[in-house]
C-alpha cells in the first residue's frame, strides 16, 4: 500500500522512514535544495535498511505543447534496476 506522507522536522521524517518497509522517492523537478533534501531522505531510509526505489516523470513533449496543456501525465522511468518493468 502506497502512503503519502508530510514531515515538517527531521524528526517526523526520520519517524516515517522507520514505520516504512519501501520508500519511493520522486526526483523529478523541484529547487537544488529540494533535489539534495530527497536524495538524502533516499540515503537516511537505505542506511536504516529500508528498500528505496528512484523514480523520474518525464514529459516529452516540446515545451510549449506543455505550457498550453500542463496537466498530462509524464512517463514513469524506474531508475533503480530492481524495478525496471
Amino acid at each position: 500500500m502506497l502512503y503519502l506522507v508530510r514531515c515538517s522536522t527531521f524528526e517526523d521524517i526520520v519517524t516515517a522512514v522507520k514505520q516504512a518497509d519501501e520508500m519511493v522517492v520522486n526526483i523529478t523537478g523541484g529547487t537544488t535544495a529540494m533535489q539534495h533534501t530527497v536524495q538524502q531522505v533516499a540515503a537516511l531510509a537505505a542506511d536504516l535498511g529500508r528498500a528505496v526505489r528512484r523514480a523520474d516523470l518525464v514529459d516529452r513533449r516540446l515545451p510549449q505543447e506543455q505550457r498550453d496543456d500542463p496537466y498530462v501525465l509524464g512517463e514513469l522511468i524506474w531508475l533503480d534496476r530492481e524495478r525496471r518493468e
